[in-house]
């Protein structure tokens, strides 16, 4: 950490898109402060996005800190030049998306709603820490119903602040592929909340289901229950068995991207395929009636 002190006069740039008249206090006080890691990190931020980022909080001195207007914490970063509220000047991205992104590079990272549109926190600590807003009055009802709402667990129960910033913690968790899906807007909160049981490879695999078949987020939740089912694997009642039909089961379903049954009977089996919805079953038809004119062009083999 190198904390840039300056004048509040000092108006002089401190990065690319970022001045030090960005991250004063306003509330008039000659002496200001800045980490330089903060400044580096937002306009990495800013880079990523290549979209401009309005730093509505930075330095707070201890009067501001404690007025009626901001009622800050007593510790809080922004009195040490640590910390920025931020949000985006053209607010298109989502608050579960900033958070994503926001968290690729600080350690600290909150989410809320104030003024009109998501405000995210981040401060340069050491120490993890994500949070999440989550109560109804901070936002507008659509904001809450469309982005909030989705990164809260159907029925849990006590602490529902606690368990928005469960979620969030998980949805960080996903892969770099699935996160950036997010990110991109391509895949909605709904249904990256979803994704989280999943392991890594699978995620990716539901991922691509979720955009080739256009599925519901109630359609994607049924889907990551039966992979979520099928991985699971019964007992081997030998140790050197090999389970033929299971490995083709998971080849096919790693393939095709959705659930795959195999059926054994004593002279003929039967192999049964999900799909999800009308125009995914059309496609899968498609498909299989490809193989078959393609079987049928290569002829007997020799």
């Amino acid at each position: 950490m190198r904390v840039i002190v300056y004048q509040a006069s000092d108006t002089s740039a401190l990065s690319k898109n970022f001045t030090r008249k960005d991250f004063k206090c306003p509330c008039g006080c000659t002496r200001q402060m800045v980490d330089s890691e903060l400044v580096e990190k937002l306009q990495a931020i800013r880079d990523k996005l290549g979209k401009a980022i309005k730093v509505t909080s930075g330095y707070r001195c201890i009067t501001h800190n404690a007025s009626k207007t901001v009622g800050g914490s007593p510790n809080s970063k922004h009195r040490y030049g640590m910390a920025a509220d931020w949000r985006m000047v053209n607010r298109s991205i989502n608050p579960v998306a900033l958070g994503i992104i926001a968290a690729q590079y600080f350690k600290a990272v909150g989410i809320y709603w104030y003024d009109g549109c998501a405000i995210v926190h981040t401060d340069t600590r050491d120490a993890k820490a994500t949070w999440l807003c989550d109560a109804p009055r901070h936002y507008p009802s659509t904001t809450y119903q469309k982005f909030i709402l989705p990164t809260i667990r159907r029925g849990c129960t006590g602490d529902a602040n606690r368990a928005a910033t469960k979620m969030l913690q998980r949805l960080l968790g996903l892969t770099p592929a699935v996160r950036k899906l997010v990110e991109e807007n391509k895949l909605s909160a709904g249904h990256a909340r979803a994704l989280v049981p999943l392991s890594p490879s699978l995620q990716e695999s539901a991922a691509n289901a979720i955009l080739t078949g256009g599925l519901s987020v109630r359609q994607t939740e049924a889907l990551v229950k039966r992979l979520s089912a099928e991985k699971k694997e019964p007992k081997k009642k030998q140790a050197d068995a090999v389970d033929y039909l299971a490995e083709a089961q998971n080849e096919l379903k790693a393939k095709l991207c959705r659930g795959v049954k195999i059926v054994s009977g004593r002279k003929k089996g039967r192999i049964e395929l999900e799909y999800y919805g009308l125009d995914d079953l059309n496609d899968l038809l498609d498909a299989l009636a490809l193989i078959k004119i393609n079987k049928a062009k290569e002829g007997p083999q020799a």
